[in-house]
């Protein structure tokens, strides 16, 4: 089911306005209804059936924090398969810690070769489930013929950093050794994650480079949060004027450019209290991927923002980071958007658009690409 027409879609995946953020050029998202400076008539309209009545006044704790975050977190969505989709579900143990491996196939076709991708869900590291992003991940499986694993890691503050890095290095390892039983190739997979798991998509293709794995064909990153904390790579600038916004519209943006604004040279990032143990370990580059001292040899990255997120400015930088060190990269604006749009599936078009972009770059990767010919290239 869709609460859009097909010309929506139609009007995104035909997109081809331009503009340049840090010398990087950007793809404006715009659908059939989009107006410029204007919230996207699909969003604007978007109403989450599924939330929740709260305790009145202020959380007393930390953990009521937490909690009231849990219970906000998520969007209703529509399965938008055409063709029966296989799961399957499997347990892996990390440090005494169980990791959850939800699998998506398309029925009835033979075992081969397949693109895979590695899906990481995002809730500040605190919250979110599989269960909001199984819709959207069983498309792209549909759209791509791919073997999709959507990963049920561990959240803060029950585990801290690295808990999340850990095992999701650990599932990435296991998946890439057993590429023939799952029916992949091994030199076709993706990571992809929106917000947090845009962040854990940066760091786990930072540390694929590092070690020199090179198990990462692809990382797409979904208005990732790449700058925890106040500290601030050389030439970064969070600024409201950034942000184009109608003056009928200003009360109702203007709040939702909390999530990563820097603000009086103080960050705020309410959830980093929760993820890291200590407030000094946002420097890390496997905490604030774009604080990492060198770029080069990534693998090849798509960058998804919303353009009325607080964290467009930091996803569109780090863009520009990778692409001045050589890295191919790919910049995508969806204008009129908030936050987590990729969670309104079947209730606004972008976020099968975005189901499209990411099917499409897997079934790009190349099958022919040698493990060797990877390595000189990153070299």
């Amino acid at each position: 089911m869709r609460r859009y027409i097909q010309e929506a879609l139609d009007s995104l995946a035909k997109s081809s306005e331009i503009t340049t953020v840090n010398g990087q050029d950007v793809l404006l998202k715009r659908s059939d209804r989009g107006e410029v400076a204007h919230i996207d008539y699909y969003e604007a309209n978007y109403q989450n059936t599924d939330l929740v009545s709260l305790p009145e006044g202020e959380p007393a704790s930390p953990a009521e924090v937490v909690d009231r975050f849990r219970m906000l977190f998520g969007c209703h969505n529509y399965n938008l398969n055409e063709r029966e989709i296989y799961t399957k579900y499997e347990v892996l143990e990390v440090s005494g810690r169980k990791v959850g491996l939800w699998r998506y196939y398309l029925r009835h076709r033979a075992k081969s070769s397949r693109p895979c991708l590695i899906y990481i869900h995002g809730g500040g590291w605190v919250a979110g489930s599989t269960y909001t992003v199984e819709n959207p991940c069983k498309l792209i499986a549909e759209l791509a013929d791919a073997v999709v694993f959507n990963i049920d890691y561990s959240l803060a503050p029950e585990a801290k950093y690295p808990a999340a890095v850990e095992e999701l290095w650990t599932a990435l390892k296991h998946i890439y050794d057993n590429a023939e039983a799952y029916g992949i190739d091994p030199q076709r997979i993706m990571v992809a994650g929106d917000s947090a798991g845009g962040n854990l998509t940066a760091v786990l293709a930072l540390r694929d480079r590092d070690e020199g794995t090179h198990m990462i064909a692809r990382q797409f990153m979904l208005y990732p949060a790449v700058i925890l904390g106040k500290t601030v790579p050389e030439g970064y600038i969070w600024s409201e004027s950034a942000y184009d916004i109608s003056s009928q519209e200003r009360e109702r943006v203007l709040p939702a450019l909390g999530l990563g604004r820097h603000k009086d040279g103080e960050a705020q990032d309410g959830m980093l209290q929760f993820y890291v143990s200590d407030p000094e370990m946002a420097k890390e580059p496997y905490v604030s991927p774009a604080l990492a001292g060198s770029f080069k040899g990534l693998a090849p990255a798509i960058i998804a923002t919303a353009e009325y997120d607080g964290l467009r400015i930091q996803g569109e930088y780090y863009g520009h980071q990778l692409a001045q060190a050589g890295v191919p990269v790919r910049v995508l604006r969806y204008t009129g958007c908030f936050h987590a749009f990729f969670d309104r599936l079947g209730y606004v078009p972008q976020s099968e658009d975005v189901c499209r972009e990411i099917a499409e770059e897997l079934m790009r990767i190349s099958t022919e690409q040698s493990l060797e010919e990877k390595k000189e290239h990153r070299c």
